[in-house]
């Protein structure tokens, strides 16, 4: 599982807003820390990986 900020760091050319759209579009796997949405959210790192080499 990857912070916003090291899925940036592990996808070179990938935009925190762009993690964040694919967040909200449910194209990524994540899991959202806390109880509100001000909680972390943390991606799925192979998913992450897997959607950006189709």
């Amino acid at each position: 599982m990857l912070t916003i900020k090291e899925c940036t760091e592990a996808v070179h050319g990938l935009s925190e807003h762009t993690v964040r759209k694919l967040v909200t579009q449910g194209k990524v796997k994540y899991l959202r820390t806390g109880e509100s949405k001000r909680g972390k959210i943390l991606v799925n790192k192979a998913d992450l990986i897997r959607l950006m080499q189709n």
